[in-house]
């Protein structure tokens, strides 16, 4: 068997206009709606969230999160698709996540493809459009977390600070400075909730940053807030851990 990095889908555009005349065929031969549609069921599937996930909101974060079923057979599928854009707002990165048995063929849950790492401006970020990076500019705060499935399952419930998906547990010199450009004050870690407490020391080594930026972290009630929407209960308990934004009260203001 290959290593995935031989497969002929490895690059970018290849992959994306490959899924592209799949999807075109499929709709034409009434096989599916839209990719919206198909990702919305097979999301709910594979990650086994409960009933009380809130179909519209669920539908507007994949579409604004730009995120794509990869059926069976093409590429690395099954699994779901991320785009990363660049500082240009290209596409030259995604970011994987396989399903079924994508983690048993290539040993990994997650894969990223990109034809030429020096060709990506800026950080990785998963969720930065427009309306997110001007909310992050607007208030001065940001809710970070781990993976795209993570940064989903807040979008969903509607998180009132703006939030991105690092992909990662660190954030890298790249990073930080992004988050000084965008004028970030103060900042969310929401990661992940596990026994080796490895998120929690992370999240304790963003507080000691060195670049005048405030960290509050955010403790998850699941072993990450994907898993919290697989039950009602944790899905209510998520919501009520998501921060609440900093308002400015007349009672705080001296003349």
């Amino acid at each position: 068997m290959s290593y995935w990095k031989d497969e002929p889908w490895v690059q970018v555009n290849q992959l994306v206009a490959e899924l592209e005349k799949v999807y075109e065929q499929g709709i034409k031969a009434g096989k599916i709606t839209c990719p919206t549609d198909t990702a919305v069921r097979k999301l709910m599937h594979y990650r086994g969230w409960c009933g009380a996930v809130p179909q519209d909101a669920l539908r507007r974060v994949i579409e604004q999160l730009e995120i794509v079923y990869v059926p069976r057979g093409i590429g690395p599928g099954p699994g779901l698709l991320f785009p990363i854009r660049d500082l240009t707002g290209e596409v030259v990165r995604l970011h994987i996540r396989l399903l079924e048995d994508g983690p048993d063929i290539y040993k990994m849950k997650y894969m990223s493809l990109i034809d030429d790492k020096e060709s990506f401006l800026g950080p990785a970020w998963i969720g930065a459009d427009e309306a997110t990076l001007t909310a992050i500019i607007k208030t001065g705060e940001v809710l970070i977390v781990e993976g795209p499935l993570d940064l989903a399952a807040v979008r969903i419930l509607d998180c009132p600070i703006p939030s991105l998906s690092s992909t990662n547990k660190k954030l890298s010199d790249d990073h930080w400075d992004y988050l000084r450009v965008l004028g970030v004050k103060t900042l969310y870690p929401m990661l992940d909730n596990e026994q080796s407490k490895v998120g929690e020391k992370a999240a304790d080594w963003m507080t000691r940053n060195p670049y005048g930026i405030k960290v509050v972290p955010c403790t998850c009630p699941t072993k990450d807030p994907s898993a919290a929407l697989e039950h009602t209960t944790t899905l209510t308990m998520l919501r009520a851990a998501l921060p609440a934004p900093v308002r400015l009260t007349f009672s705080a203001i001296e003349f």
